[in-house]
């Protein structure tokens, strides 16, 4: 089939729906591309500093708690969702009108996200760069034009009774056990992060030394990137994945090894196992804590819909998405071996508490794990590979929520995808908008939008909103049984009766409680010793209610439109405006035998 082929579309009752829609060439690349998808950023970058921002094995109550109980029913829905309808998260609301602002939310949730993983995709590439060097790696050394006066070697020994900060915005001061003088040190890492990677300054405040020309490089490099691995649909990125999944798990293999092999290594992996009871009285303990579930598996984002609407008719989604979920689970953990046990290392050798080495925030991977490479043999070699590695795992994330963005348009506006041309020049100008929003990152507070962007735009409060409609849309308005019905007939499995009460009771209660106990507990963000001001944290809500708004927003225009008592228009609201039923009946593939149409299949429906 010719690329031209593969976009042509039809109008089919003013709705954009496809008459040729792209299929992943295998199922397998469906699975793989959901493990790169999943297993991506959310694990490697943001689970080690959140939970160790939150007390460690505290946080992994309530992680491990929603990855159970909330993300299962969740995250198969949302693929399930994109297979029914056949479409992108937006047009797949279409099945209950009245809640097409879950697609427009996710959209958005999509947008914040996308920014920082540029990002990030920039700071790997930097490090990867300068890991290609025959002398010593520039993180491990003080005689580099970014370092200070206060900066001591790696490997010097000369950190006995002395408090090294690994945070990138404060040098903690400490007096010596004698008590006679005050000493400031930072380790090269530290200062390689801050004043060659972000060139910080000390806050929105401070304008810094300028535009950061290097990073914008770096960041070029990655926007070409996304470009082309997303130039082609999943025809191009389904290739992509085999590698980017396979090669992070063989990385992470060697981390934990040589982590867990490492002096004091397990008096850190007692903090990151020991939950802090005291913790677990703190709403937004709770609130990062399944947030974190919903970010690392993209439940509310746009992407696995997208993913599943390009899946042949009949192909059994959730058997082949559901061992996603303990897959993440055990990844997360590894991940979390591997971070403590490296911290756990950095305390014994500078003898001082885990507490005290550290404070958590968004470079600490970026800080923490070239520790552990540079004491490997040929740690330039080990490091080009951990970078390599991370860069494969941004860009898995990145396409997620890139491809989730971009079958939202398509769907919406055919015309864009009707061609290659037309597709490639789609994708150019969303990944041109989401490469100039990075510029204002490449400041001096640059790290301070980062954060904010990171904190309220793409998760927290905002994700858990969305999960809410979500369960509530599917268990009430679909109704739950009808839903268990609508995916039996489509590839003859009988999904399990709890997911009834899952969608309708659970999942509900417990984020509509976290919910109210985070805004009535609510404090400014924060990162390290910086408290922001209140203008930004007024910026950052108003980056959440861009998505939450969008539900009872779209919801009320719906309403408005239609005609009739309240009543009336309420049940017109929940009508389905296209029988995607119709999408999975009397066609080809049914008389072919591909779709369980049979007695057999209708049985297992109502039960």
């Amino acid at each position: 089939m010719s690329q031209k082929q593969d976009y042509k579309m039809e109008q089919n009752s003013g709705q954009a729906t496809q008459k040729q829609r792209l299929h992943w060439s295998r199922s397998s690349e469906f699975v793989f591309t959901l493990l790169g998808y999943n297993i991506g950023l959310g694990m490697l970058w943001r689970f080690p500093y959140l939970c160790y921002r939150n007390g460690g094995g505290a946080f992994l109550v309530p992680f491990l708690f929603s990855c159970i109980v909330i993300a299962i029913p969740l995250y198969t829905f949302e693929i399930g969702l994109g297979q029914f309808t056949k479409r992108g998260r937006l047009g797949a609301w279409d099945r209950i009108p009245v809640m097409k602002g879950l697609g427009l939310a996710s959209v958005f949730a999509a947008l914040w996200c996308m920014v920082p993983y540029m990002l990030i995709m920039g700071w790997c590439v930097m490090f990867l760069f300068n890991s290609f060097t025959t002398g010593d790696l520039p993180w491990t050394t003080c005689d580099n034009v970014w370092n200070t006066n206060s900066c001591v070697p790696m490997f010097s020994g000369n950190f006995t009774n002395t408090n090294i900060s690994f945070h990138s915005f404060n040098v903690t001061s400490v007096k010596n056990i004698m008590n006679i003088s005050v000493i400031n040190r930072t380790l090269p890492q530290v200062e390689f992060w801050r004043h060659k990677v972000l060139q910080v300054s000390s806050g929105f405040e401070d304008a810094g030394s300028g535009f950061n020309t290097n990073m914008f490089f770096f960041l070029l490099f990655a926007f070409v990137t996304v470009f082309m691995v997303t130039i082609n649909g999943v025809k191009s990125s389904g290739k992509v994945v085999y590698l980017t999944v396979t090669v992070p798990y063989l990385m992470l293999f060697v981390l934990l090894v040589r982590g867990l092999t490492l002096d004091g290594a397990w008096e850190g992996v007692k903090v990151f196992l020991n939950p802090k009871m005291e913790m677990l009285l703190k709403p937004s303990v709770w609130m990062e804590g399944i947030s974190q579930a919903f970010y690392v598996y993209a439940i509310g984002f746009p992407g696995l819909t997208a993913f599943g609407s390009y899946n042949k008719k009949g192909q059994d989604f959730f058997k082949q998405s559901v061992f996603i979920i303990p897959c993440g689970m055990v990844t997360s953990i590894i991940m979390g071996f591997v971070t403590f046990s490296i911290l756990g290392n950095l305390a014994y050798t500078n003898n001082v508490e885990i507490t005290s080495v550290i404070k958590s925030g968004p470079g600490l991977v970026f800080q923490v794990i070239p520790t552990a490479l540079a004491q490997l043999p040929i740690p330039q070699l080990w490091s080009a590979l951990f970078f390599l590695t991370l860069y494969f795992v941004a860009i898995d994330s990145a396409f997620g929520e890139f491809e989730g963005v971009i079958t939202v348009i398509v769907d919406t506006f055919p015309k864009l995808g009707s061609t290659f041309k037309r597709r490639a020049l789609t994708n150019c100008g969303v990944g041109l908008f989401f490469f100039s929003m990075c510029q204002i990152m490449l400041t001096g507070p640059g790290i301070y939008w980062f954060e904010l962007m990171n904190y309220y735009g793409g998760s927290g409060i905002c994700l858990i909103w969305i999960v809410t409609c979500e369960s509530l849309a599917v268990g009430w308005l679909w109704d739950a049984r009808k839903y268990r019905h609508d995916v039996t007939m489509m590839v003859g499995r009988k999904l399990p009766r709890v997911f009834d009460y899952c969608y309708k009771f659970i999942v509900p209660v417990i984020t509509v409680t976290v919910l109210i106990m985070y805004i009535i507990a609510w404090e400014p963000l924060t990162i390290g010793d910086y408290v922001y001001p209140m203008w930004a944290n007024v910026i950052g809500w108003m980056m959440s209610l861009s998505s939450i708004l969008c539900v009872p927003i779209v919801a009320v225009v719906t309403l408005y439109k239609e005609n009739g008592s309240i009543r009336q228009r309420w049940i017109a609201g929940k009508t389905p405006k296209f029988d995607f039923e119709s999408l999975h009946h009397h066609d080809d593939e049914d008389k072919m035998g591909i779709f369980p149409t049979t007695p057999d299949a209708e049985k297992l429906v109502m039960t």
